[in-house]
């Protein structure tokens, strides 16, 4: 090509570039930023991210093969009966087998998924034996290490020195880090674990955090879909729904119009949020028939 060519082309695409940057520039100032979730909004996404994150995916996506090897258990659960306790034990240790399967893709998806070997060996677990053997994702660590950057990232929004550009890339990462919490801990109480073990929560967040956790790990020592299970995942489920304002409250607060706009919320493109427009909440979700005639 000619220079004259070449000029032409590299001021088209300058051009090209300016006109995007401008219309972005124009939408993010014009733009109204996204009203805060209701907590009656909060607790129907909430049902349908664990459902999506517990059932859903491992069973229909993930561990395909291990659901049919074991598929009148899976069956079960997925309409919601209860488990006995061998059932429970059965679906445990399948369940658990996918998780580790899919450890290294898992693990593209989370900087905070946290592998351990050999865990709590001398600790009852809840299928009939001791500890966890062999390298999996502990959910409990995982979930932990996603509060600790949900905490720094928070910090980051409410420090006054922080630029406006800052406030937004940790809002988007708050957000991403409080969805991975919830699909870190919706697999516990369909997994072979070890009992709870109370962590240093002493600020507000962590202390949501705990009963968030709690009541999952309760629910692992439950027989699967069992009105115990159901109780003890409907208060680990309203738990999260306080974890989840506390964190919109802070973001809002702290964030101008703009910054809103561009971070977005809880669940948006921006924090890489899973599309839950087809999603369910399942058989147990806290509004199901099946959930409060169990209540």
């Amino acid at each position: 090509m000619t220079r004259p060519v070449l000029r032409l082309l590299a001021w088209g695409v300058l051009g090209a570039v300016a006109l995007v940057g401008a219309a972005a520039t124009l939408y993010v100032a014009t733009a109204t930023p996204p009203s805060p979730y209701t907590r009656t909004q909060v607790s129907d996404l909430v049902d349908r991210l664990n459902y999506e994150a517990a059932i859903q995916s491992p069973h229909m996506s993930l561990g395909k093969s291990t659901r049919a090897a074991h598929l009148s258990v899976f069956q079960a659960v997925e309409s919601g009966r209860p488990l006995v306790e061998a059932q429970s034990f059965e679906y445990r240790q399948a369940y658990q087998s996918i998780l580790r399967d899919k450890q290294w893709y898992l693990s593209l998806f989370d900087r905070n998924l946290t592998v351990v070997h050999d865990h709590g060996m001398t600790d009852n677990n809840n299928v009939g034996g001791k500890g966890i053997a062999g390298d999996h994702d502990h959910h409990d660590f995982s979930a932990r290490s996603n509060v600790e950057a949900l905490r720094a990232s928070l910090a980051r929004i409410e420090d006054p020195a922080a630029s406006g550009l800052s406030k937004v890339f940790h809002a988007a990462r708050a957000h991403k880090d409080l969805t991975d919490i919830i699909l870190h801990l919706a697999t516990a109480p369909q997994t072979k674990s070890t009992p709870y073990q109370e962590g240093n929560d002493v600020d507000e967040l962590g202390l949501q955090f705990a009963k968030v956790m709690r009541s999952y790990k309760a629910a692992q020592f439950n027989p699967v879909n069992s009105p115990d299970y159901a109780r003890n995942l409907h208060a680990a489920l309203a738990a999260y729904d306080d974890l989840v304002l506390h964190v919109q409250m802070r973001v809002t607060k702290h964030l101008s119009g703009w910054q809103r706009v561009v971070a977005g919320r809880w669940l948006g493109w921006q924090s890489f949020g899973p599309d839950l427009d087809d999603a369910i909440p399942g058989p147990l979700g806290r509004n199901t028939q099946l959930a409060k005639k169990g209540n």
